[in-house]
């Protein structure tokens, strides 16, 4: 099995983008669900 670091870093960098997004709109919904910043607070998604 091989690992592939570069699809794993392009998820984590698209995953973190994500939350940067709701942060900045303020956004409480992503995708029909509550978004990170909403169910886990700002700080939590800052870190």
């Amino acid at each position: 099995m091989e690992t592939r670091y570069g699809e794993i870093a392009v998820e984590i960098i698209h995953n973190a983008s994500l939350i940067h997004d709701d942060i900045i709109d303020g956004d409480e919904i992503r995708r029909n669900k509550l978004s990170f910043r909403k169910r886990y607070g700002i700080s939590a998604a800052i870190l």
